[in-house]
């Protein structure tokens, strides 16, 4: 594989507009020298800071111990940015302030359902609700099910096929380190909805999107009108096998969901003011709320201290450009924070020199991979010398995955920088009861936010090269 500076070097964001600002005294050195110390003395410096700071392990723990799950639109997700709105002020960010999200409201509702097989045997399913699923009648509904092992194998079938079935999609998530296994899989519970009620099913099962078998995951669904349910890796399987034996074996299911009108939720924003162009912004993102079945700790409350800690760690070094932290509302009902921020900021994106998103819990950074306008840059090789002493490397992930929150402002041309982090465990606990506080390992913590860091400072720092 060539080198990250050979495969990147032509990779260019925009240049930036000098700001009039007049800046403050340059931070001096350790040395004590009334001058600025190299870039490459700073970065140094924050490394060493990042490495040896331990305080992105409390953020997760107090937001898990004082709000808990933040599912969007519940009194939860209103703590919640109460909470944010404290702790950015506590910590020292400059401009705290919310910006109001009108969000879908959900509520689950209990759920229960079993497998109606021969002999009368009655066998539990051990299931969830899907985010956005409709009610099933008073009662619950009993009817035969078609499994399909694919998205694509449902979509195959007739107008009709379905009518008055449950609609089983059997798509398992493999367990990658990249996390390259759920992207395969995501389109089953996400679409699978709506593939089922366009062909006039009563309901969707799905196997959960976990790599953990032994309890189910939530997650987004698509369709409103469907109840839709995802059951455990164990459950999917005690299905599939009755079926295999009995064609004709039906499930019984009872969802007790509904939507509630739209309510109010808020991104949190909070700013590491730039000292010489301060309208120019380096952008870190993360999600405050969560699912309603666990703690939310990997899925986000890690993202949010990762982003947070590290632009705190960098204040310090007195970064040229804004760095800007967002809390984002609503992500997983519907990227509903995201797509008002970039509504909202439209005409600000010019100005908005990188953008990186915290999702993807607390393992190791191991690599980055930019995605970038051809018209706009900083120098991503540079940044990947200040990146290589942690072991982050050029990665040959998905090249069009930036990162759900920010994926709106990126359609519009800011520049994204994607921080790969090992996801081998992410997917045992994403979504579900187990994404607790003693789920989090704090080990690798700390290199994540050096990544994070390093990249938004060098970022704030560096010399764009002119347009080409």
């Amino acid at each position: 594989m060539r080198s990250l500076a050979a495969s990147l070097s032509f990779a260019l964001l925009a240049s930036c507009t000098h700001s009039s600002a007049t800046p403050p005294t340059p931070l001096a050195t350790q040395g004590g020298e009334g001058v600025r110390s190299s870039l490459d003395e700073r970065i140094a410096r924050l490394r060493d800071d990042a490495l040896a700071s331990h305080t992105a392990v409390n953020f997760i723990r107090d937001l898990t111990r004082d709000v808990g799950a933040r599912p969007a639109g519940s009194p939860n997700d209103a703590k919640a940015v109460a909470w944010a709105e404290k702790r950015l002020v506590a910590e020292g960010f400059a401009s705290v302030h919310r910006e109001i999200v009108t969000v879908k409201h959900w509520e689950r509702g209990p759920a229960a359902g079993a497998i109606l097989a021969a002999k009368g045997r009655k066998l539990p399913l051990e299931l969830l609700a899907l985010g956005g699923s409709a009610a099933t009648p008073a009662g619950g509904l009993d009817a035969e099910v078609v499994r399909a092992s694919s998205l694509a194998e449902a979509e195959a079938l007739g107008p009709n096929a379905l009518a008055g079935k449950v609609l089983f999609l059997d798509v398992p998530t493999a367990r990658e380190r990249d996390g390259s296994g759920y992207g395969r899989s995501w389109s089953s519970r996400v679409l699978g909805s709506q593939v089922a009620a366009d062909r006039g099913a009563a309901a969707l099962i799905v196997r959960s999107l976990a790599t953990d078998p032994s309890h189910p995951h939530t997650g987004n669904t698509h369709s409103r009108t469907l109840p839709s349910v995802a059951v455990s890796g164990t459950s999917a399987d005690l299905l599939r096998d009755t079926l295999k034996q009995d064609p004709k074996a039906k499930v019984h299911l009872e969802v007790a969901a509904r939507t509630l009108p739209d309510a109010e939720s808020a991104n949190v924003v909070g700013e590491i003011r730039g000292h010489e162009r301060p309208d120019e912004v380096v952008l870190l993102a993360a999600h405050l709320d969560s699912w309603d079945v666990g703690e939310g700790a990997t899925d986000d409350a890690a993202g949010c201290a990762i982003v947070t800690q590290a632009a705190r760690l960098l204040a310090k070094y007195a970064p040229r450009r804004t760095v800007r932290v967002v809390l984002f509302a609503a992500e997983e009902i519907g990227v509903m924070g995201g797509t008002a921020y970039a509504r909202t900021h439209a005409n600000e994106v010019e100005h908005i020199v990188l953008a990186m998103e915290a999702d993807a819990g607390e393992g190791r950074a191991l690599g980055f991979r930019a995605r970038v306008p051809p018209a706009r840059a900083v120098p991503i090789a540079r940044i990947a010398s200040f990146l290589a002493p942690l072991g982050v490397e050029a990665w040959p992930g998905d090249p069009d995955e930036v990162g759900a929150d920010i994926q709106p402002l990126h359609e519009k041309g800011v520049p994204v920088i994607r921080v790969h982090q090992d996801m081998n465990a992410y997917f045992d606990v994403h979504h579900a009861k187990s994404d607790v506080f003693a789920h989090i390992d704090p080990a690798s913590l700390p290199q994540v936010v050096a990544a994070y860091a390093i990249t938004a400072y060098a970022a704030a720092e560096l010399d764009a090269p002119p347009r080409r």
